[in-house]
């Protein structure tokens, strides 16, 4: 992240009141203390992802590891035993659960959800193909679906009762034959979410039978319609704050007048209606004098500039980038704006004045909960207003 001989990463003031975790460069799950900024890996490939900005969340669940405590209900012939297996976090975290038929696992964290629910847990491969996970109201309506922990695909899905919708699902490859197994559950109105976790042997049933096991770790219940980082709690539920990062403009060069922002950056929310890449605003004016780069609701990148509460500039490229790092290059100067990305020439607006700006806010719009939720892979400010075919070139 850098802007000719400056770089980017020692201006920035970044704060964040709680730990938070992500993938280091091993490959496995580790925590950030408070105020530190979370530089994420793949956990496959080891690919560096960039700087992960996130949205506040919180853990439902009291305990997100220690399937053993009487929070988690066994139903049945389901039993949970301590494993020595590697977890995604290094360590031996796991435990090996136990069912057959309809016996399960369940727990029903007391704090109400309203609109979207996510579940997600950690899943391991031992002598069945799936793990089964159920959100549910205390109505017993809500929805089922199917994850294949032995090839890391999607099975089937089904609702339970009426009036819930699953809005997303995914598994994600996490290494060492680990999968995160997540989905999202809309139609909550200030309801618990009861949660299930079940064996399968095929597709669509409940064939599992004495002795057949999976293992599992980490699981999260938060209100929202994706799934976030993990959040690993103890005995009562925890909240990860938000990631803020900002840059004071005059540290930077900055030149009123005009410039060029670049940025490489994904989102994996496919929900929210503005994913933000970055804010440039003057402080406590942020709604009425701006640059707004962001991803919109069809995750299409968009543009804006704002001066005196009148829109100057609205500029739209491309659709669907959902999880796809692209690179996009922002250009500004008074009656010369322009905007290009990945694979797409710069399209302009020649009709606008531009606001001044004090304050640069990466993946976030300041004093809202509108977050990036995703990857700053790379950010470069150049202080002058590049051509569109230099636009172009930068963006491939």
């Amino acid at each position: 992240m850098s802007r000719n001989h400056d770089n980017f990463a020692d201006l920035i003031t970044f704060t964040r009141a709680s730990t938070a975790t992500f993938v280091g460069s091993n490959g496995l799950i580790q925590s950030a203390t408070t105020n530190i900024p979370r530089i994420d890996f793949d956990p496959v490939t080891n690919d560096r992802k960039g700087l992960l900005i996130e949205e506040s969340r919180t853990n439902l669940f009291t305990y997100s590891e220690d399937f053993s405590d009487s929070d988690w209900t066994k139903f049945g012939s389901a039993t949970v035993t301590a494993s020595t297996v590697t977890t995604p976090d290094g360590g031996q975290s796991g435990f090996v659960l136990e069912t057959s038929s309809t016996n399960r696992l369940e727990d029903t964290p007391s704090t109400a959800i309203t609109g979207t629910a996510t579940l997600s847990i950690f899943g391991k491969h031992n002598n069945v193909s799936f793990i089964v996970l159920q959100i549910i109201d205390s109505s017993a309506n809500g929805q089922r679906q199917w994850f294949k922990i032995d090839d890391g695909t999607l099975g089937s899905s089904t609702a339970v009762g009426t009036g819930k919708n699953l809005s997303n699902a995914s598994i994600t490859d996490m290494g060492s034959g680990f999968y995160r197994l997540s989905m999202s559950v809309d139609g909550f109105s200030s309801q618990t979410g009861r949660c299930l976790i079940y064996l399968a042997r095929t597709d669509s049933s409940f064939d599992a039978s004495s002795g057949d096991a999976a293992i599992i770790y980490g699981a999260q219940l938060e209100q929202g319609s994706f799934p976030t980082s993990y959040i690993p709690t103890s005995g009562a539920a925890a909240t990860r704050a938000a990631d803020i990062a900002t840059i004071a403009t005059s540290a930077f060069g900055y030149n009123q007048d005009e410039g060029t922002f670049l940025a490489e950056a994904s989102t994996f929310d496919g929900e929210g209606s503005s994913k933000i890449v970055f804010l440039a605003s003057s402080s406590g004016a942020q709604s009425t004098d701006r640059f707004l780069l962001f991803f919109s609701s069809s995750e299409a990148l968009k543009f804006e500039i704002e001066t005196g509460n009148v829109q100057q500039a609205n500029i739209v490229r491309g659709t669907g980038f959902l999880n796809s790092f692209k690179k996009m290059a922002a250009a500004y100067q008074e009656n010369n704006a322009a905007f290009a990305i990945t694979d797409l020439a710069a399209s302009t607006d020649t009709s606008c004045t531009i606001p001044a700006n004090t304050i640069l806010t990466l993946g976030r719009f300041t004093g809202t909960n509108l977050s990036l939720n995703g990857h700053m892979k790379k950010f470069q400010y150049f202080p002058r207003r590049l051509s569109d075919t230099q636009l172009q070139e930068i963006t491939r």
